[in-house]
């Protein structure tokens, strides 16, 4: 609490769940992500309470780590679903809040490790993939997955952020760069920081 400067702390009720991601719906419900167990956690602050929601699991699946598929970064959709990036399994997960029932849309290029995501002004989900070297579009209308490769080869991009023009940026973790891609034409554009050696300056 900002105004009194307490803090209030919740135990997950899995041990060893990991949290990774969180974001907080209108209706401030907070959700997370549990990397290390496949699950994403609903924290009503109100009550304190706590409820799992099952994701796809890792399993033998390929990609899978320690038999997890480490669920990353959430996100709440526009159509009121809450999306995830599964990072190691290489798809975006969907959860329906109400029934607790999932999809998964795997992307096409294997391995490439779905990382941040943003939802966009007409609701479809961006992904950073970061072992890609592409950002990603998820159509939320119709689940299909469309990759966009970064201007430079390796970049890794990792992290997103949408502006209040709709443009959607990403940070190269590899490349030292951080980039932008206009959703409507496609257009992308890369800047190097003047202190990196291929800026340019």
């Amino acid at each position: 609490d900002p105004q009194r400067r307490e803090f209030a702390e919740y135990m997950v009720p899995t041990p060893e769940a990991e949290p990774q991601g969180i974001t907080v719906d209108a209706e401030g419900v907070v959700w997370f992500t549990q990397a290390a167990k496949d699950r994403i956690g609903r924290l009503d602050p109100k009550t304190g309470v706590i409820r799992d929601f099952p994701v796809p699991a890792g399993g033998t699946r390929p990609g899978a780590r320690g038999g997890v598929g480490r669920i990353h970064t959430p996100m709440m959709g526009k159509d009121g679903f809450l999306y995830s990036s599964n990072e190691w399994l290489s798809s975006i997960v969907k959860l329906d809040p109400k029934s607790g029932q999932t999809w998964e849309y795997v992307t096409q290029t294997k391995a490439s490790r779905p990382y941040g995501i943003q939802i966009d002004l007409d609701g479809d989900v961006w992904f950073a993939a970061a072992a890609g070297d592409y950002v990603g579009k998820l159509t939320a209308k119709t689940g299909i997955i469309t990759e966009y490769r970064t201007p430079t080869p390796k970049s890794g991009p990792r992290r997103l952020t949408i502006d209040p023009q709709g443009f959607i940026w990403y940070a190269e973790w590899d490349a030292h760069k951080i980039g932008y891609i206009d959703p409507k034409t496609l257009e992308q554009r890369e800047f190097a920081p003047l202190s990196h050696p291929k800026s340019g300056v």
